[in-house]
């Protein structure tokens, strides 16, 4: 008989700002064995509000809570399809938050990245530049695009509808193209099919604050500590913190780790 194991953690800070416009959520984890009845299922939240619009605090909290309380709602359905729930989720809020009460012609708006896991198995959801990564044995995958003028140049540039040399030229790279917010959402990240944990196997959510500060390979060495995960978590955060002591971003980490044992 196997024993099975989902641990969650997460940390945040303010960083350098004056107010704090991350919203992160994540359920307790969980221990069961195959003879447990019922489903086995978590879920983890990262929102990043958008500084340069109105109100990026309220939308952030808005998608947060309003994720964690539909999660409640089909954490036990056989019936719900994983994948469906977290597209019509983003949909839904992003109609929600787009109707918000604008200020100045500025509307409100969020990023988000999602994990839910369901046993052994893990869907992810992304709209905006939060990242979501997948940790295995020594290597750190990363699941996500930034969705930014970026990317959008880069597939122009594919495409041979733009060049090298008009690509190099164009500015405000890093401009989101899709967040919670926009109003008619369809760039977001949900892959068709979920993937397969084995124990030892993280999954790390971030805000940008992490990711602009901090290289891969720094967050790596980190996850390799052998650290508890509430540790790991902390030590990202702050590491970012202390490296970009005068401008860090607010910065933000969930992380989940599954662990099997026979017993």
């Amino acid at each position: 008989m196997m024993k099975r194991m989902i641990e969650t953690s997460c940390y945040t800070s303010v960083g350098s700002r004056s107010g704090q416009q991350d919203a992160v959520y994540v359920t307790d984890g969980e221990i069961w064995d195959d003879s447990a009845d019922g489903l086995h299922r978590q879920i983890a939240v990262l929102c990043d509000g958008m500084g340069g619009m109105t109100d990026g605090a309220r939308a952030s909290e808005t998608a947060v809570t309003t994720m964690a309380y539909a999660f409640d709602r089909i954490r036990d359905s056989e019936t719900v399809n994983l994948r469906s729930f977290l597209e019509s989720s983003i949909v839904s809020l992003d109609r929600t938050i787009h109707e918000f009460p604008r200020e100045s012609g500025r509307g409100s708006g969020t990023t988000m990245v999602c994990v839910l896991t369901d046993g052994d198995l893990f869907y992810t959801a992304a709209a905006g530049d939060s990242r979501i990564y997948f940790i295995h044995g020594n290597r750190m995958l990363r699941l996500t695009r930034d969705h930014n003028h970026d990317l959008r140049l880069k597939l122009w540039l594919s495409e041979g509808l733009i060049t090298k040399e008009q690509y190099e030229q164009e500015g405000k790279k890093e401009a989101l193209i899709s967040f919670l917010g926009v109003g008619d959402i369809s760039l977001m990240d949900i892959p068709e099919k979920p993937g397969k944990l084995i124990s030892g196997d993280m999954i790390l959510l971030c805000s940008d604050g992490v990711t602009n500060t901090l290289s891969e390979q720094d967050v790596l060495r980190i996850l390799m500590s052998g650290e508890s995960l509430g540790e790991m978590c902390e030590r990202i955060v702050e590491s970012a913190v202390s490296k970009n002591p005068n401008s860090q971003d607010n910065t933000s980490v969930i992380l989940l780790r599954y662990l099997e044992e026979l017993l």
